[in-house]
């Protein structure tokens, strides 16, 4: 099957270290069966525990804690086994990743190791620049560092951005960002699945501002004492027109951990 230059998968925040396995696996079988010309990763790739302003460990837990085994080394082996089935991957920065450079901007010890520990370096120096793009994390309430799910750099009509919201209208507070330049919007962070629409009132064409959720487990440490959470799994495919580059329609996806399973657009059900 040769890959289809008109899909994109994007795939939210699976928190390497926390995530939920059988998502995770899915989502490379989908890949596989797909065959997208893009995949897109949302941000929040790690957890980055130990660079935590709020950690959740022990003092003698975060020494003993991994942080290469237990999170670098399985993300990055995902990428690799993802990046076999499209043309180009882009790994957007979340905040979870940019705790690292936060806690190494202006401390010597960190910064003298910092070559080390750089997420964009320590993720993805195995793989060709022109097969990977990085997109860097620039803080709350900014869509101006994106990744282009569909249009061209001057003209997107969708964008994804890794978000910074979790308000229960999120959806709404990510899109009057990206609705103002005229682009729909994907975005991660809130590990909630939602969408909203609007009418752009330049063109009459339909804007969304949608998440399909996250790829983590869905009652981790840190919340177990606030009893479950609202969260869900999936993915979201965006398939671009033959005719018309700057049009597309979208889907959210929803995996079936329990059962192992996730049903596509096309009725095609998938397995693990």
């Amino acid at each position: 099957m040769s890959i289809n230059e008109r899909l994109t998968m994007v795939l939210p925040d699976p928190h390497f270290g926390e995530h939920e396995p059988i998502a995770t696996e899915l989502c490379v079988k989908v890949a596989e069966a797909l065959k997208p010309g893009h995949i897109a990763q949302l941000g929040d790739l790690l957890e980055c525990g130990p660079f935590s302003a709020w950690p959740s460990h022990k003092v003698q837990a975060a020494k003993e804690y991994d942080f290469l085994k237990h999170e670098v080394e399985p993300a990055r082996d995902w990428i690799r086994r993802l990046a076999k089935h499209t043309s180009h991957y882009t790994q957007l920065e979340g905040n979870h990743e940019f705790r690292v450079e936060r806690m190494a901007v202006g401390y010597r010890p960190m910064e003298a190791v910092w070559g080390l520990i750089d997420p964009r370096r320590t993720i993805l120096s195995e793989f060709a620049s022109q097969d990977v793009t990085w997109v860097p994390y620039v803080g709350d309430a900014d869509i101006t560092n994106h990744a282009i799910i569909c249009g061209t750099q001057y003209k997107p009509t969708v964008i994804a951005v890794h978000g910074w919201s979790t308000a229960a209208n999120a959806a709404q507070v990510h899109g009057n960002k990206a609705w103002r330049v005229g682009a729909s919007l994907i975005y991660g962070h809130t590990h909630t699945r939602q969408e909203v629409t609007t009418r752009d009132w330049r063109s009459g064409k339909m804007l969304f501002s949608m998440t399909p959720g996250c790829l983590r487990t869905l009652t981790p440490t840190f919340t177990q004492a606030k009893g479950p959470t609202d969260w869900t799994h999936g993915f979201t495919l965006v398939y671009t027109s033959r005719k018309d580059p700057q049009d597309h329609q979208a889907y959210n996806v929803s995996i079936n951990v329990e059962k192992g399973r996730v049903i596509l657009p096309d009725g095609r059900e998938l397995k693990i």
